[in-house]
């Protein structure tokens, strides 16, 4: 597979259009962070992007920005929260280890109850 980069030198007109739509972006993921830490129970992805035409009567400034473009920012910030979940898994493991000396040789004594 042939891969190619390219570098764009946009003019200030489309310079100021790429910032208004990651802003906008930017807008939309902290926006539908706050729903999603707000609720009780965690909404699917499908029906928060369900919602996102809702969303956007609501916040004319959406309009601006592709709908594709909203949805790829809702599936990111659930990427970010499972990958943010399986961290927490790990340091909790972690925080179960612990790490004694004998001598010159660290050994590293865990907790192997089925709880953790």
């Amino acid at each position: 597979m042939i891969t190619y980069k390219f570098r764009l030198y946009p003019t200030k007109e489309q310079e100021e259009k790429l910032l208004e739509t990651l802003e906008i972006c930017r807008q939309t993921y902290n926006y539908l962070l706050s729903r999603i830490r707000k609720s009780d129970k965690v909404p699917s992805r499908l029906e928060l992007q369900a919602e996102l035409p809702n969303l956007k009567k609501e916040k004319p400034e959406l309009k601006k920005v592709y709908s594709k473009v909203l949805q790829m920012v809702l599936y990111q910030l659930y990427s970010n929260l499972k990958a943010l979940s399986k961290l927490k898994k790990k340091v909790r493991k972690l925080e179960n280890c612990v790490i004694k000396e004998n001598g010159s040789k660290p050994l590293f004594i865990t907790n192997l109850d089925s709880k953790s």
